[in-house]
């Protein structure tokens, strides 16, 4: 057995906003235990590479989530589309993501430990995010993948700040397909939910992070949104992956 070591790796920290009361609420109703665990598998399912970002690992302790992949430019489009289908299925649960996201050293086995500089750096950009939001670091490359391009799964803030574009088009392709309601039924839903969540009398820290989202939501979304290009896409992907998942079946036999 090799000795454990860091590997170059693409890293996600963030904190699960909410989880508190979540976690209580779901003592009362457990189905909500199960929708935690298909949240946080929802990256799996929804990765746009037919490799599904291999060496992917994802650990939670209390409200805090690390996932990671080794390093790999072409597959940071499919590491990102991931991440943007976890966030917006705890969004769904009244459990929006407040990260970042880099590249560094990390050591994050299968056994859900997790060590690094990569870890300590992601933590201390979360800390700057302020909204319910994933910042890419800015030394991050670009998605190469025209055809993920296409999907804008990163997005430009207010402040300068490339966020994952986790209430954009693609995320909402992927509510709908988990929930099998139309993209734009769960479109609507969720600027419902937000604009309920602004209008209540909070605290105004609490108040303004539900007002960036309602500006967010409107930047990214319209009631004439083509959702039909990530719908293809995402089925697309699904094919390939229960076929690849077949032959390989096949191959062992």
């Amino acid at each position: 057995m090799e000795d454990p070591a860091y590997t170059d790796s693409t890293v996600l920290f963030a904190d699960v906003l909410g989880f508190r009361e979540f976690v209580q609420r779901s003592k009362s109703d457990p189905r909500l235990i199960k929708r935690w665990a298909d949240s946080l598998n929802s990256f799996r399912q929804s990765s746009l590479n037919p490799e599904r970002a291999p060496g992917y690992c994802l650990s939670t302790f209390s409200d805090s989530l690390c996932a990671s992949t080794p390093f790999s430019a072409s597959h940071l489009g499919s590491f990102v589309a991931g991440i943007s289908c976890i966030s917006i299925s705890l969004f769904m649960l009244g459990l929006p993501l407040r990260g970042a996201v880099v590249r560094g050293a990390l050591y994050h086995p299968s056994s859900g430990v997790v060590l690094g500089p990569a870890l300590v750096q992601a933590y201390e950009l979360e800390q700057t995010a302020v909204y319910p939001r994933i910042l890419l670091h800015p030394e991050l490359p670009q998605i190469s993948d025209p055809e993920i391009q296409e999907l804008e799964l990163t997005f430009e803030d207010f402040d300068g700040w490339q966020i994952v574009n986790f209430l954009g088009p693609f995320p909402i392709v992927c509510g709908s397909i988990f929930t099998n309601e139309p993209p734009e039924k769960i479109a609507k839903e969720i600027r419902v939910r937000i604009d309920e969540a602004a209008n209540m009398p909070l605290e105004p820290r609490i108040k303004m992070k539900y007002q960036w989202l309602q500006k967010y939501f409107d930047r990214v979304n319209s009631p004439t949104t083509d959702y039909s290009k990530p719908l293809s896409l995402v089925r697309k992907s699904m094919d390939a992956a229960r076929v690849a998942a077949s032959e390989k079946s096949n191959a062992q036999k």
